[in-house]
């Protein structure tokens, strides 16, 4: 066994027989990238259960009505599954419409951004949250969303990116397809879940991992499958 996985008992990776997604070269590079970016001790985060989404009544009709359709199209994946409720206390997955001005930078560095920056930055004006177990499950999120973003022409689609990119911790990239979620810029052609964003998500649930996985334990798992079905 590859001494990266030393703690590991081997009972726990016989799920990689079936793991035949990992013997596309290319697209375990851009899974990787999606999941890990460059950050070696980053960890692969993944929701435990079904989400169950609450939506603020804030949130304008026609654009709660298209993230809806948005996340209903998306098909069925191993580990993973999606629900909606207007009571707050049945929900694990929270959106909001905050009054106060929200984002995942710092108020000094995004002081420093341009228009331009603002407007292609997915969190530049809304953030999440979540709270998870030791092993990276995911158990509850909060996903804020700034008052004054809700009319913009690319709200919605910030919206749908955003929402996406939590169910793994997921990062953009310019190397996606442009209509991907994952592209890195909100552009008018990404209003769809692609094929591209569906295989992500096939990677990213394709197995509930109960011990932690950064890249280089990610990279062991793939030398392991690569043995067993020698």
């Amino acid at each position: 066994m590859d001494t990266t996985l030393v703690k590991i008992d081997s009972s726990q990776l016989s799920f990689l027989k079936g793991f035949s997604l990992l013997d596309n070269k290319n697209l375990v590079k851009r899974y990787k990238w999606h999941a890990f970016r460059h950050y070696k001790n980053r960890n692969i985060t993944q929701i435990i259960g079904p989400l169950v989404i609450f939506i603020d009544s804030d949130l304008p009709k026609n654009v709660k009505s298209e993230f809806i359709k948005f996340i209903k199209d998306i098909p069925k994946i191993n580990n993973l599954s999606f629900a909606f409720t207007n009571d707050f206390e049945k929900a694990n997955y929270f959106i909001d419409v905050m009054d106060n001005e929200v984002s995942s930078y710092p108020y000094e560095e995004k002081l420093e951004l341009s228009e331009a920056e603002i407007k292609d930055i997915t969190f530049s004006e809304m953030t999440y949250k979540f709270y998870a177990n030791n092993d990276h499950k995911l158990l509850s999120c909060h996903f804020k969303i700034s008052r004054s973003i809700i009319n913009d022409d690319l709200f919605l689609i910030k919206l749908k990116k955003g929402f996406f990119r939590s169910l793994g911790n997921f990062f953009e990239s310019k190397y996606a397809p442009k209509e991907s979620i994952l592209y890195n810029k909100p552009i008018l052609e990404t209003k769809y879940i692609t094929d591209y964003d569906i295989m992500m998500l096939k990677y990213h649930y394709q197995h509930l991992y109960d011990f932690k996985v950064d890249s280089e334990i990610f990279d062991s798992l793939i030398i392991l499958r690569k043995k067993i079905i020698k």
